[in-house]
């Protein structure tokens, strides 16, 4: 009877490989993406043996390898997401959605907490096609590429750390980590014939591709404008090669969706990068060239706008500001029919907190989106904003006059200087202005509402009110010194005085 392979043994068998290099175990602090590499690499070497697969194993070493073997031919390629906090991508979700959807992939975490979604071959493998059906498996994942901004990269020629060594656990279907046989039992049971990798590399037909409840067309449409304006938007210096292959890379998978047409993607494109004195040549290289960023994004689904309700991103289709010290912002999102309230600025500024404000509010859930995307979005929807001043009488400053008035008028005021010992006010009739202690009118404030109102805010509208210290020394009355404030005694509207209703007459 033929021995049973050991772990090592069927390690080697699964990856192959022609060239590996091995690291030790230590590891360099996060870099502020959160990052690690190994403190010392060994140069490459050959094909990894099985001791070394055993060493890797043990945690002695680890080992890096290259897919591609001899005659260049892969055994297997991953989904490498650098993702490290779930800010950029989620990564428990795209753990749940792998295996709901029984994708032929095996999870495996990283030294640095990212993730590796490993595809093998059943048979050495065209390294093109692997990459393909990798990049397939990414898009209906909903991972966006590097290249195209994203936080996510194929691998299928460069060097991937192998699992299962010190820290690199395969990950279960509820997240828990897997043996080194459990691991070697997926990777083996869901390993792939040439002919079903093609099949995963193939594009779904348009027909497929089709929202059920979102017009395609004029969502294509509206990007495509968008795209256009905030290129127009960026000066040099402000990475905008890198913004038209994302631009391209997404319109791309619209135009294989057949939303839009790839000569009018082209064009505008073209223009709008000409209008801003981009080389010409360069932008024609990278609108035009073979397996560019729009044919790469037309091999991939669209957008699943019909999920999120609005695109990858909120769409601002109108907002207002209503300006007062405390300004407050309503904003109608595409996909809503309902109007967002914000009170808060970061809740706009910040894309997380806006996310939070949708689904709070409206109901609709946002996938993440970068913080650069989200500032050049709100860039964009900067000329939609219109600007309202808030009614006086609904600002702070507003209830702090209308509070001042009553405070200066009840019946309670004083009738001498002195008076103002005991918290009331006293109108000098001479200099026509009313004088109080700031301690005093600040209670009276508190108390019938303004709990929040601090005395700075109660000097600034006072100043507003061309009111402001009555000395700059405390003044002494009756020999005692207090500090003094005024306002002219013309900003206070007295109450005219009622005249008594008629008495009816005596029926006697």
């Amino acid at each position: 009877m033929k021995a049973a392979l050991s772990h090592a043994e069927r390690f080697a068998a699964l990856f192959g490989g022609a060239r590996a290099n091995r690291y030790q175990p230590a590891m360099t602090e996060p870099d502020p993406s959160g990052k690690v590499r190994p403190q010392r690499v060994d140069d490459w070497c050959g094909a990894p043996t099985v001791e070394e697969w055993e060493r890797h194993l043990r945690g002695e070493i680890g080992l890096g390898i290259m897919p591609p073997g001899q005659d260049g031919k892969v055994l297997f390629g991953a989904v490498d997401i650098d993702s490290y906090d779930d800010v950029a991508v989620e990564r428990s979700k795209v753990i749940a959605q792998m295996y709901r959807e029984k994708l032929p992939l095996v999870p495996c975490r990283t030294k640095s907490d990212g993730l590796h979604l490993l595809m093998f071959a059943a048979e050495p493998t065209e390294s093109a096609l692997m990459e393909r059906a990798l990049r397939s498996v990414a898009a209906r994942l909903g991972l966006v590429l590097k290249e195209a901004g994203g936080a996510t990269e194929i691998i299928t020629s460069t060097n991937l750390w192998m699992p299962c060594g010190e820290g690199r656990p395969g990950i279960k279907k509820h997240g828990l980590s897997m043996t080194t046989g459990e691991f070697l039992s997926a990777a083996e049971s869901k390993r792939l014939s040439p002919a079903a990798i093609a099949v995963i590399a193939k594009p779904p037909d348009r027909a497929s591709r089709a929202p059920a409840t979102v017009d395609g067309a004029d969502y294509a449409t509206r990007r495509l404008a968008s795209y256009c304006a905030e290129l127009r938007g960026m000066s040099d210096g402000q990475g905008r090669n890198k913004f038209l292959n994302l631009a391209m890379h997404q319109l791309g998978r619209m135009i294989g969706a057949g939303w839009i047409e790839r000569e009018q993607v082209e064009r505008d494109l073209k223009h709008a990068a000409d209008s801003i004195g981009m080389d010409q040549r360069k932008t024609d290289g990278m609108i035009r060239r073979k397996n560019g960023p729009i044919e790469r994004g037309m091999n991939e689904p669209p957008p699943n706008i019909a999920e999120s309700g609005s695109g990858e991103a909120p769409v601002i289709v109108s907002w207002r500001k209503i300006a007062s010290d405390d300004p407050v912002w309503f904003l109608t999102i595409e996909g809503s029919n309902g109007e967002l309230e914000i009170r808060r600025i970061d809740d706009i500024t910040n894309y997380r907190r806006f996310a939070d404000q949708c689904a709070k509010q409206l109901d609709i859930f946002f996938p993440p989106v970068k913080a650069s995307a989200w500032a050049s979005i709100l860039r964009e929807a900067k000329s939609k904003l219109v600007v309202e001043q808030a009614a006086e009488d609904t600002t702070r400053a507003g209830r702090f006059h209308e509070l001042l008035e009553t405070y200066l008028t009840n019946r309670s005021r004083g009738e001498r200087r002195e008076d103002v010992f005991s918290g009331r006010p006293w109108e000098d009739t001479d200099k026509q202005r009313h004088e109080f202690t700031m301690q005093a009118l600040h209670k009276f404030v508190v108390v019938e509402g303004m709990r929040d109102a601090t005395r700075h805010e109660c000097e600034q509208w006072i100043k507003k009110l061309g009111g402001g210290r009555v000395a700059a020394t405390p003044t002494t009355i009756g020999g005692k010194g207090v500090r003094l404030w005024h306002v002219p005694s013309a900003v206070v509207q007295t109450t005219p005085p009622l005249e008594p209703p008629p008495m009816p007459e005596s029926a006697i």
